[in-house]
């Protein structure tokens, strides 16, 4: 089953936050690609970073009443990833909904787009979805993949 993919998904450009990665040898599996779980720590590391800057160095401190959950995670592989190559995560928010939003990330090797991940997130205080903040809401805003121009 082929699904298409927006052009724009597939440039480095159009992501507000990049991040190198360098492969290791032990994420590589039997048949010498790099695997499956490795590439989803790539994407949540940057992810991580990423909404750092919008939420705060804090983000992930114990005192801060705000969590953020991921409850959808998609990933398409596009091409193999072998080691030692060099990787680049790109990351843009593309939806914000009132609680929820959606982290869009693609994997570049040699500014070719080898993969796709898009992530679901809840902003939750005391264990309840809570709505994302004016600030934050405006943060995220400068970070969207912008819609594509013809």
């Amino acid at each position: 089953m082929s699904r298409k993919v927006d052009p724009q998904r597939l440039d480095l450009a159009s992501y507000a936050h990049h991040f190198s990665v360098d492969t290791q040898f032990g994420d590589v599996d039997s048949l010498g690609h790099v695997n499956n779980l490795a590439v989803a720590r790539y994407y949540e590391s940057a992810r991580a970073r990423f909404q750092m800057g919008v939420f705060g160095d804090d983000m992930f401190a114990l005192a801060n009443p705000l969590r953020v959950v991921l409850v959808e995670n998609r990933t398409s592989y596009l091409a193999e990833v072998h080691f030692p190559q060099a990787l680049v995560v790109g990351s843009g928010f593309s939806h914000l909904g009132n609680s929820s939003y959606v982290c869009s990330q693609a994997l570049f090797r040699d500014g070719v787009c080898v993969g796709l991940c898009d992530a679901t997130l809840v902003s939750v205080v005391d264990g309840k979805p809570a709505p994302l903040s004016e600030a934050h809401r405006q943060l995220m805003a400068m970070r969207m993949i912008a819609p594509q121009t013809a």
